[in-house]
């Protein structure tokens, strides 16, 4: 997890730096491996030398103490490290000194400044800042109310190949209140963000194809997109799952569903039993998983109940 971290932090920070001080002279793989390994009193001994020169390294330590990393958290101290980053303009500490801005950490809250420096961000390399000024337009948070300019801002992130985005643009029309619905609009958003890999588009975009919303019905491209996502540990997705492969057509020679069907349906229920907390799904997938086993053959469930374990403990 910490390394996932550090990617996501270097993904942030490598796109611009600070003027005064040369990039190349921060060691960011010992700073990587550093964070990597926990050991955070060094990752910040190769940081403070440039604390008060580089924005890079500003941003770095914001971080460090937003998330508690070798020290107690402190929103306050990541914020004002924010703002000397952003003051480097290094597109990371914009877009965090935008949310400090907009949660007023260092004094009374100012929506008008954040929603300039997002669109600061947003303009160079950090993309997504241009989402979050969208949301705060179309909401009318703390800002004049714009839902064409907000939704004009978040489409050009999202057409220039952004999944998060995408998967944005799709709530937008499919869910929220200060947005026009249109469900086949939403449908080929989640659908483009599904293709990249996003979970939740890929659950969302499969109940859509299965329930016919925003275009035809077709349970049965829904259903390898759904199970993706469950593969992938995407809760919401098991039950459905199960459900989309107990509804598949019956054998015209047996009667029965395929057995490769069948042992699905055991797999993605018992798997959402195992992890589910809410006490009505948990009663669906009982009841899914009772109607199975007074069809399936006893002698599939010891492989089959190893399967759900192994996959149970993948996500724990």
């Amino acid at each position: 997890m910490r390394l996932l971290l550090v990617l996501a932090l270097l993904a942030q920070t490598s796109v611009a730096w600070s003027a005064s001080k040369s990039p190349e002279d921060i060691d960011l793989p010992r700073i990587e491996v550093a964070m990597a390994a926990g050991d955070f009193a060094l990752a910040r001994s190769i940081l403070e030398p440039y604390a008060d020169t580089s924005g890079l390294a500003q941003f770095y330590l914001g971080n460090m103490a937003a998330l508690g990393w070798g020290e107690a958290p402190d929103a306050r101290q990541a914020c004002r490290w924010y703002q000397k980053s952003a003051a480097r303009k290094i597109p990371g500490g914009q877009h965090a000194y935008a949310d400090c801005l907009r949660k007023g950490i260092l004094g009374a809250p100012d929506p008008a400044a954040a929603l300039a420096l997002y669109l600061i961000a947003g303009a160079g390399p950090h993309r997504m800042s241009h989402c979050v000024a969208a949301d705060m337009l179309i909401r009318g948070d703390g800002v004049p109310q714009d839902v064409p300019r907000g939704l004009d801002l978040c489409a050009k992130v999202a057409m220039d190949n952004s999944p998060p985005a995408m998967a944005q643009m799709a709530r937008y029309f499919s869910a929220d209140p200060n947005v026009a619905p249109n469900l086949a609009v939403a449908r080929q958003w989640y659908g483009m963000a599904a293709e990249r890999g996003v979970n939740e588009a890929r659950y969302e975009y499969a109940v859509m194809l299965a329930e016919g919303k925003g275009g035809a019905p077709d349970p049965r491209q829904a259903l390898p997109i759904m199970e993706q996502a469950a593969s992938e540990g995407y809760l919401p997705a098991y039950l459905p799952a199960a459900i989309l492969y107990g509804n598949l057509p019956v054998d015209a020679k047996t009667g029965a569903l395929a057995p490769e069907y069948l042992a699905k349906v055991y797999l993605w229920a018992s798997a959402a039993r195992a992890r589910l907390a809410d006490a009505e799904q948990i009663r669906r997938a009982d009841e899914i998983l009772s109607a199975v086993h007074a069809v399936m053959p006893k002698e599939w469930q010891t492989d089959l109940d190893r399967r759900v374990t192994e996959h149970v403990n993948k996500f724990k």
